[in-house]
């Protein structure tokens, strides 16, 4: 089983206890990994991947998300959440309209963001969020981030609910000790939930929730194949006939004309076989300098297809 499962994870349960339906329904035999995270005050979609798309998660994870948040001003948690220890408080004065919407206006576009030190970025090969627990000093470092859209969704001082379309590596958490640093206020969430990632929203009759009990019919009858989402990340793409599609999938040079000359864009990779002239998606790869590209990332059902039409 290979493919894109888009879970509706609820509140209080990790990303990880999120798979643990699946992981009982489907047994060792088939991989199962997320693209990215959800803390466990938060709610909302996690793309979860099955057999080669566990290959794709960087490709997963570099796509579009939308959240609706809650921030409560004048009170600082050391998680940046509900969940945290309180380590400032101060009275958040009256509401002024016109000062939270000019804050908001700072964080457009892309932005320079300090991720929270409990967070799952690595630091001298440890996760930052243990280090933190150790009480042991955490370095990191600013990080750009991409802020497509954010707007105030309604207000009940100190209490503000606000949606933000983002791009990767957005800290939520970090967006609203950000808003109250500018206010001049401590900040933290309270709530969280992801509604969109990418084509995908609650809504999608491809979203499934976290049941208890699964089968094999219902997952696979929700499992998206892994170039949609190659093809949602708007990736350059290549199309190779039979005789590249063989020769790509074994890792040898294809010279062909492609999109784009940046030889650090990851092109899709589209081939077919013998017995069907139907598109099948085989991987990734980077143009190197001599026009000639070599696959990155092969998908294994992929090559078991093209290799079993030959």
């Amino acid at each position: 089983m290979h493919g894109f499962l888009i879970l509706d994870k609820p509140k209080g349960w990790s990303s990880s206890k999120a798979l643990s339906p699946l992981r009982r329904t489907l047994g060792r035999s088939v991989r199962i990994g997320h693209a990215g995270t959800l803390d466990p005050f938060a709610s909302g979609l996690l793309i979860v991947m099955l057999g080669d798309a566990t290959r794709l998660s960087r490709i997963a994870m570099s796509l579009e998300k939308h959240y609706i948040a809650r921030i409560q001003f004048g009170l600082g948690t050391d998680t940046l959440d509900c969940e945290g220890e309180v380590v400032d408080q101060q009275d958040p004065g009256p509401y002024e309209p016109m000062r939270l919407l000019d804050a908001i206006s700072m964080f457009q576009g892309k932005i320079e963001q300090m991720p929270p030190a409990y967070s799952a970025l690595k630091v001298g090969g440890r996760r930052a969020y243990r280090l933190a627990r150790e009480g042991k000093e955490v370095v990191l470092e600013p990080r750009q981030v991409m802020i497509h859209h954010m707007a105030v969704q309604s207000v009940r001082w100190p209490f503000v609910d606000i949606s933000v379309t983002c791009g990767s590596g957005t800290y939520i958490r970090a967006l609203a000790r950000d808003l109250g640093a500018a206010l001049g206020l401590p900040a933290h969430l309270t709530e969280l939930r992801r509604l969109r990632i990418g084509p995908f929203d609650t809504d999608s009759p491809n979203a499934l929730p976290c049941f208890d009990e699964l089968t094999n019919e219902n997952i696979q009858s929700r499992l998206v194949p892994p170039g949609f989402i190659v093809r949602a990340a708007n990736l350059p793409s290549v199309q190779l006939s039979p005789e590249l599609s063989l020769d790509f999938v074994f890792g040898k040079p294809v010279e062909v004309d492609c999109a784009t000359t940046d030889d650090t864009t990851e092109i899709a990779v589209i081939g077919c076989t013998n017995a069907s002239e139907e598109p099948l998606f085989l991987g990734l790869a980077k143009n190197p300098e001599d026009g000639s590209f070599r696959s990155t990332t092969v998908l294994s059902s992929a090559r078991i297809q093209v290799e079993d039409n030959r």
